[in-house]
């Protein structure tokens, strides 16, 4: 079981992440795109995960990490029940989440920079604040290594 505050806690100590109301739940973005929305009423923690990430920890047990049962859920949206899921399992599919949604921008830069024949060098790379947020010291005052525990 994980509380919501941790929850909270953990979803805002990514690089870019911010939080903001989605309709009557509380919404997890970066780059102005949702990762990760949270239900308080019901518990429950929306994730978008690829297909390969949503099939491993839907294996896992599927009435405590299960798709979302309409068109959202064939496309990664995948229900966490907050009540019932082990901490280290949440905060995985929560990473997972957040990494397939920040790195788009950062796979469509590279992808250009390869098709125009560019070297990938470190000097070449744009910087991470300039990619997350226009406002780039906002979120980003300090950087802080992700931590998993058992518990």
């Amino acid at each position: 079981m994980i509380s919501i505050k941790a929850i909270t806690e953990f979803a805002l100590s990514f690089e870019g992440a911010v939080e903001q109301p989605h309709f009557e739940i509380t919404s997890f973005r970066v780059n102005k795109k949702i990762f990760a929305s949270l239900d308080i009423k019901k518990k429950r923690l929306c994730v978008k995960l690829s297909a390969i990430d949503q099939s491993v920890f839907c294996s896992f047990d599927n009435t405590i990490i299960y798709p979302v049962p309409n068109k959202w859920g064939l496309q990664g949206a995948t229900y966490i029940e907050l009540s019932k899921v082990p901490v280290s399992m949440c905060k995985d599919a929560l990473t997972s989440s957040y990494c397939l949604v920040a790195l788009k921008k950062m796979r469509k830069f590279l992808r250009h920079s390869v098709c125009r024949g560019e070297p990938l060098r470190a000097k070449n790379l744009p910087n991470w604040r300039r990619v997350f947020s226009r406002e780039p010291s906002r979120h980003l005052s300090h950087t802080r290594q992700l931590k998993y525990t058992n518990s």
